[in-house]
């Protein structure tokens, strides 16, 4: 008979950009807790990101940049706009950075990546947290094994949930981990 090794296997969800994300219009969503990449193309390329927070509350943004430089050279503008574009905060950094922001009320902002003083055309990672005075309405994801455990060669399938997520919205996943 032969032997059969039982392999175990992690998914990991991530996201990416999808272009065109040059306006408002056009922005991509960014999830709570699922890290997105982004890439400027040009130094007037512009990446616009949305989230529709639940309630008023504090906004934690990550923003990882390709850079590593020990100075914070300018490379990358963060922009967080109201759904009517006003500006209501903007940074200048080119280090690895959270940033803070005070959400007013529920609706519908924006972020807005934007080329420096300097250029970088690697990508780059922002990712989304934050507390909120209402979390009806905050988008989840699950992920599910149809089957806990697979042989090799044979298939293994999976179910993704969703919940409050925007019709539409792409997720993009590596699965990683076999042993």
């Amino acid at each position: 008979f032969p032997s059969h090794d039982n392999k175990s296997l992690s998914v990991m969800v991530s996201g990416m950009e999808i272009e065109p994300n040059n306006s408002t219009s056009q922005a991509n969503e960014l999830v709570p807790g699922i890290a997105t990449k982004g890439q400027l193309a040009s130094t007037s390329d512009q990446d616009f990101f949305k989230f529709v927070p639940s309630g008023s509350g504090t906004l934690s943004l990550g923003f990882d940049v390709p850079t590593g430089y020990s100075v914070d050279y300018p490379y990358f503008t963060l922009e967080l706009l109201n759904a009517s574009g006003t500006s209501l905060a903007s940074y200048t950094t080119g280090q690895d950075k959270t940033y803070s922001f005070g959400i007013p009320a529920a609706g519908t902002y924006y972020v807005k990546v934007g080329s420096g003083s300097y250029f970088d055309s690697n990508q780059y990672t922002i990712a989304l947290s934050g507390t909120f005075n209402s979390t009806s309405g905050a988008p989840t994801y699950g992920i599910e094994a149809v089957n806990s455990l697979a042989n090799e060669g044979s298939n293994a399938t999976f179910t993704v949930s969703t919940a409050n997520v925007a019709s539409g919205t792409s997720l993009a996943y590596t699965l990683s981990g076999i042993s």
